[in-house]
Protein backbone atom coordinates (compact mmCIF):
# COMPACT_ATOMS: atom_id res chain seq x y z
CA UNK A 1 0.00 0.00 0.00
CA UNK A 2 1.04 3.22 -1.02
CA UNK A 3 2.48 5.45 2.10
CA UNK A 4 2.08 8.77 0.82
CA UNK A 5 4.12 11.59 2.13
CA UNK A 6 4.79 12.61 6.40
CA UNK A 7 1.80 15.10 5.41
CA UNK A 8 -0.79 13.89 3.53
CA UNK A 9 -1.70 10.11 2.96
CA UNK A 10 -2.78 7.10 4.32
CA UNK A 11 -0.15 6.55 6.51
CA UNK A 12 0.00 10.37 7.56
CA UNK A 13 -3.89 9.72 8.38
CA UNK A 14 -3.52 6.73 9.99
CA UNK A 15 -1.00 8.48 12.76
CA UNK A 16 -2.58 11.03 12.93
CA UNK A 17 -5.92 9.04 14.22
CA UNK A 18 -4.19 6.82 16.00
CA UNK A 19 -4.44 3.81 14.23
CA UNK A 20 -1.09 2.02 13.63
CA UNK A 21 -0.95 -1.40 14.07
CA UNK A 22 0.93 -3.58 16.90
CA UNK A 23 4.10 -4.01 14.45
CA UNK A 24 4.87 -2.64 10.92
CA UNK A 25 7.66 -1.83 8.80
CA UNK A 26 8.45 1.68 7.19
CA UNK A 27 11.18 1.00 4.50
CA UNK A 28 12.47 3.78 2.85
CA UNK A 29 13.30 3.34 -1.37
CA UNK A 30 17.10 3.24 -2.29
CA UNK A 31 16.82 7.29 -2.63
CA UNK A 32 15.83 7.61 0.70
CA UNK A 33 18.18 5.27 2.76
CA UNK A 34 21.35 6.66 1.52
CA UNK A 35 22.11 3.74 -0.50
CA UNK A 36 21.39 5.05 -4.12
CA UNK A 37 20.82 8.47 -2.51
CA UNK A 38 22.76 10.91 -0.52
CA UNK A 39 22.81 11.16 3.49
CA UNK A 40 21.08 14.97 3.94
CA UNK A 41 18.17 13.12 1.85
CA UNK A 42 18.07 9.95 4.10
CA UNK A 43 18.00 12.16 6.98
CA UNK A 44 15.31 14.17 5.67
CA UNK A 45 13.27 11.14 4.69
CA UNK A 46 13.49 9.98 7.95
CA UNK A 47 13.52 13.46 10.07
CA UNK A 48 9.83 13.72 8.21
CA UNK A 49 8.56 10.53 9.25
CA UNK A 50 9.70 9.99 12.66
CA UNK A 51 8.84 13.59 13.34
CA UNK A 52 5.22 12.44 12.52
CA UNK A 53 5.00 9.34 14.37
CA UNK A 54 6.78 10.93 17.82
CA UNK A 55 4.10 13.73 17.31
CA UNK A 56 1.37 11.19 16.89
CA UNK A 57 -1.12 9.93 19.79
CA UNK A 58 -0.04 5.36 19.42
CA UNK A 59 3.43 7.22 20.62
CA UNK A 60 2.21 9.60 23.03
CA UNK A 61 0.00 7.00 24.78
CA UNK A 62 3.31 4.58 25.23
CA UNK A 63 1.89 2.02 23.37
CA UNK A 64 4.14 2.43 20.43
CA UNK A 65 8.04 1.58 20.49
CA UNK A 66 9.43 3.11 17.44
CA UNK A 67 12.79 0.85 16.00
CA UNK A 68 15.31 2.62 13.61
CA UNK A 69 17.49 0.78 12.40
CA UNK A 70 20.57 0.54 9.39
CA UNK A 71 20.76 -3.14 7.23
CA UNK A 72 24.57 -2.99 6.96
CA UNK A 73 27.42 -0.83 8.31
CA UNK A 74 29.83 1.12 5.85
CA UNK A 75 32.03 -1.90 5.99
CA UNK A 76 34.87 -0.54 8.14
CA UNK A 77 33.31 -1.65 11.67
CA UNK A 78 32.78 -5.38 11.77
CA UNK A 79 28.99 -5.24 10.15
CA UNK A 80 27.85 -3.34 13.67
CA UNK A 81 24.92 -1.50 12.59
CA UNK A 82 22.94 1.79 14.75
CA UNK A 83 19.65 0.68 16.32
CA UNK A 84 17.70 3.35 18.01
CA UNK A 85 14.63 2.48 19.82
CA UNK A 86 12.29 5.41 20.87
CA UNK A 87 9.82 4.54 23.61
CA UNK A 88 8.32 7.61 26.01
CA UNK A 89 9.65 5.81 29.03
CA UNK A 90 12.84 4.79 27.62
CA UNK A 91 15.76 7.47 28.32
CA UNK A 92 19.38 7.04 27.21
CA UNK A 93 19.97 3.63 27.63
CA UNK A 94 23.28 2.56 25.82
CA UNK A 95 22.84 -1.31 25.62
CA UNK A 96 25.97 -3.63 25.48
CA UNK A 97 23.99 -6.60 24.81
CA UNK A 98 25.29 -8.15 21.11
CA UNK A 99 21.87 -8.09 19.38
CA UNK A 100 21.57 -8.62 16.04
CA UNK A 101 18.15 -8.76 13.08
CA UNK A 102 17.53 -11.74 14.52
CA UNK A 103 17.14 -10.19 17.76
CA UNK A 104 14.81 -8.43 16.24
CA UNK A 105 13.00 -10.62 14.69
CA UNK A 106 12.08 -11.93 17.60
CA UNK A 107 10.80 -8.68 18.90
CA UNK A 108 8.33 -8.53 16.61
CA UNK A 109 7.07 -12.17 16.82
CA UNK A 110 6.74 -11.10 20.79
CA UNK A 111 4.63 -8.24 19.26
CA UNK A 112 1.95 -9.62 17.27
CA UNK A 113 1.91 -13.07 19.24
CA UNK A 114 3.87 -15.26 17.26
CA UNK A 115 6.51 -17.92 17.80
CA UNK A 116 10.02 -17.51 17.39
CA UNK A 117 11.36 -19.13 14.63
CA UNK A 118 14.88 -20.97 13.35
CA UNK A 119 17.84 -18.35 14.48
CA UNK A 120 15.59 -15.61 16.31
CA UNK A 121 15.04 -18.74 18.92
CA UNK A 122 17.90 -18.15 20.38
CA UNK A 123 19.32 -14.57 19.36
CA UNK A 124 19.52 -12.35 22.62
CA UNK A 125 15.53 -10.66 23.52
CA UNK A 126 15.96 -7.40 21.69
CA UNK A 127 12.96 -6.49 24.56
CA UNK A 128 14.82 -7.23 27.56
CA UNK A 129 18.14 -5.20 26.59
CA UNK A 130 16.11 -2.63 25.98
CA UNK A 131 13.63 -3.11 29.43
CA UNK A 132 10.80 -3.09 26.98
CA UNK A 133 7.82 -5.25 27.14
CA UNK A 134 6.69 -7.00 24.22
CA UNK A 135 2.60 -7.97 23.32
CA UNK A 136 0.00 -6.26 22.76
Amino acid sequence: MPTGTPSSGALHNDIRAGRLPNAGMLIPNLDNDAHDGSLARADSWLRGWLSQVLAGPDYRSGRLVVVVTADEDNGSSGNKVLTVVIHPNQHRRVVSTALNHYSLTGFYNGVVGTSRLRSAVSAPSFATAFHQPVGP
